[in-house]
C-alpha cells in the first residue's frame, strides 16, 4: 500500500510530456497577453492597440487547446489520422494570432511561420508510425514560436519603460506572455523530436 502510495505520488510530480507542456504554457501566455490588453484597454493607451493584443491572446489560447486535442489522439488515443484535424485548426489559430500583430511586433513573421509548419505537420497522412514525417515540421514550428515570444518580451520590456503605471503593468505582464511563448516553443520543438523518434 505505501508502495503504490509513493508511486501514485511520484507520478502526479512528475513533469507533462513535451505536449501536454506546450499547451500549458501557450495557455499561459495567452491569460497574460489578454490581461495586458485589457490594463492598456481600461487606461485608455490606445496607442498600443490593446485589442491586437487581445485577438493575439485569445488566438493563442485557442491554439493550445487544439494542440491539447492533438496531444492526445497522438500520445493516448494513438491515432494519426484524427490528430491531424486538431493540429490544422492550432496552424489557424497562429495564423489569427499573426494576423492580429502583424506589423505591430519586431519579429511578427515568426507567428506565421510556426503556423504554416503545423499547417505542413497536419499534411501528413496515414498510421501512427507515419507521424514522424511530421516531427521535424513541429520541431521547426517549435523554434518559431519561441522566437515570436522573444519578440512579445521585448515589446513588453519597452513598454514597461513607459512612464505611466499601465504602460509598466502592461509590458511585465507581456514580457510574462513572451517568455511563456519562449518556453511552449521550446516544448514543441522538443515535442516534435520526440514523434521523429517514435517517442511518446
Amino acid at each position: 500500500m505505501l508502495l503504490r502510495a509513493g508511486l501514485s505520488l511520484m507520478l502526479a510530480s512528475s513533469p507533462p510530456p513535451p505536449l501536454g507542456l506546450a499547451t500549458e504554457l501557450l495557455l499561459s501566455a495567452s491569460d497574460s497577453m489578454v490581461a495586458a490588453a485589457a490594463v492598456l484597454g481600461e487606461n485608455q493607451r490606445q496607442e498600443e492597440e490593446p485589442g491586437r493584443l487581445s485577438a493575439c491572446g485569445c488566438a493563442l489560447g485557442n491554439a493550445a487547446r487544439e494542440l491539447e486535442l492533438f496531444a492526445h489522439e497522438v500520445c493516448v488515443a494513438r491515432e494519426w489520422e484524427s490528430a491531424t484535424a486538431p493540429l490544422a485548426a492550432a496552424a489557424a489559430c497562429l495564423s489569427t494570432a499573426a494576423a492580429a500583430v502583424d506589423g505591430f511586433l519586431d519579429d511578427g513573421d515568426a507567428l506565421q511561420c510556426a503556423a504554416d509548419e503545423l499547417e505542413d505537420a497536419s499534411s501528413v497522412t496515414g498510421c501512427i508510425m507515419l507521424a514522424a514525417a511530421a516531427g521535424p515540421n513541429l520541431d521547426a514550428a517549435g523554434g518559431h514560436l519561441a522566437a515570436a515570444g522573444s519578440a512579445v518580451a521585448a515589446h513588453g520590456g519597452g513598454l514597461a519603460g513607459g512612464v505611466t503605471a499601465a504602460h509598466a503593468e502592461a509590458g511585465a505582464r507581456l514580457q510574462g506572455a513572451g517568455g511563456a511563448m519562449e518556453q511552449a516553443g521550446r516544448a514543441l520543438a522538443q515535442a516534435g523530436r520526440h514523434l521523429e523518434e517514435g517517442v511518446s
